[in-house]
Parts: C-alpha cells; structure tokens; sequence
C-alpha cells in the first residue's frame, strides 16, 4: 500500500484540502458515482437507527451550478437552510489534485478515494450573468463520526438530480429516479492526521466505507 499512501501527503500539506471517499462502481474503466436504492436506503436506516453518531434528521436541498469564467471551472453551492429565513451562496474553483481507486469484491460496489482543494472566489469577482453548463440538484444528510466530542469523519447521502438549467433540474426532480450517492470524508484534518500515519488514515477510510456498506471484511484491491 506504501505508493498510494502518498495521497495523504496532499492533506499533510495542506490541512485544508478535502480527503473523501465516493461510493460508486468502475464501468467500462472509469469510476462512476452512484449506488443503487436497496442499497442506499439500507445505509440510510443504518445511519438513522445509529446511536452516538452525530445526524441531521431531515434532508437538506442545495444547488450547484456550475460554469466556467476565465478558463476555470466554477461552482456556486445555494442552500436553503430551514432554521434560517435567507439564502446561503458561495462559489468555489475545486481542483482535484489525486485519486485512487478500490476495486472492492462486489458486483455493486467500488470506491474512490480522491483529494480536492477548494478555493473560495469573492462576489466581486464574479461575472454579472453566467451561463451555466451544468446544474445539480441535491437533498441530502450529513452523519459525524465522533472522538471524544470532536467530528472525526463525515457521512454525507445523497439524491440527486442533473442537467444543463434550473428549470429542467427542478422538473426532474418530480418526474425522475434520483441518482443515489454516498461519500465519507475527514474532517478532523488536525488531530487526526499528527497521531496517525499515513497507512492508518487510509486504510481508516476505506474501513470506514466498507462499514457503511455493511460488509467490513470484503476484500478489496487499490489502482490508480
């Protein structure tokens, strides 16, 4: 596993950068997100019925659409948080800087493991009007694993719905099948990464996403 410890490095060097886990499956040598319903809501009811597991219990909706201006790829995340009477917004230039994958021994599932920077753009520095190539739709909850009072790892699912505006995204939404998505994340880029080496954190999360599929003894084989 030496040569894909490596990949922590990039959250080493940088606390900031996001070290998450995607459940999905390789088709035709590429890695596409996304699990099946059964699956999915079997996860869910495992989260839900969790005790010690920081959750939210209601699914939350966010937006992003995404769109290019001066030769970056941008998004811009809107919420609509329930507690509050006004709309969240922030857009981000997200650069993938490694991955690897886990051929896991299922017929269902794989993962990938990747790790992104994100770069917060001011307003200011936005374009007046853009035009969106791309726009997702997503009802999710988010579940924190805790080490003494402090969130370790983050479980986000989701059901998400794609295309190229808003207005065919929301229409989806009704008359379309969701995507289902799953993905863990580590969000305690502090302690955890000073008393653990890089061979524990990794194969923490992929431990980590074998239990959430409920099989944590399947066997699995890393690539890139």
């Amino acid at each position: 596993m030496n040569d894909y410890e490596k990949i922590i490095n990039y959250v080493r060097k940088n606390p900031k950068n996001e070290l998450e886990l995607r459940f999905g499956k390789k088709v035709d040598n590429k890695f596409v997100s996304g699990i099946k319903h059964d699956m999915f809501q079997e996860i869910h009811d495992d989260l839900m019925g969790t005790e010690g597991i920081l959750k939210s219990e209601s699914w939350k909706e966010t937006m992003d659409v995404f769109f290019d201006h001066n030769g970056k790829e941008l998004r811009t995340r809107v919420s609509y948080p329930s507690e509050k009477m006004f709309i969240e917004k922030e857009t981000i230039i997200k650069t993938k800087l490694s991955s690897i994958s886990v051929n896991c021994d299922s017929k269902e599932l794989d993962f990938r493991i990747s790790v992104s920077s994100e770069e917060l753009v001011k307003n200011e520095d936005l374009p007046p009007i853009v035009e969106p190539k791309y726009v997702r739709l997503k009802h999710s909850k988010s579940f924190f694993l805790l080490k003494n009072d402090v969130s370790v790892w983050r479980i986000d699912i989701s059901k998400c719905w794609s295309s190229n505006s808003r207005t065919s995204v929301e229409e989806k939404q009704h008359t379309e099948t969701p995507k289902y998505e799953v993905e863990c994340e580590l969000v305690d880029t502090d302690i955890y990464l000073k008393t653990h080496d890089n061979y524990h954190i990794l194969s923490s999360i992929i431990m980590k996403g074998l239990g959430i599929a409920g099989n944590p003894k399947m066997s699995y084989k890393l690539y890139k």
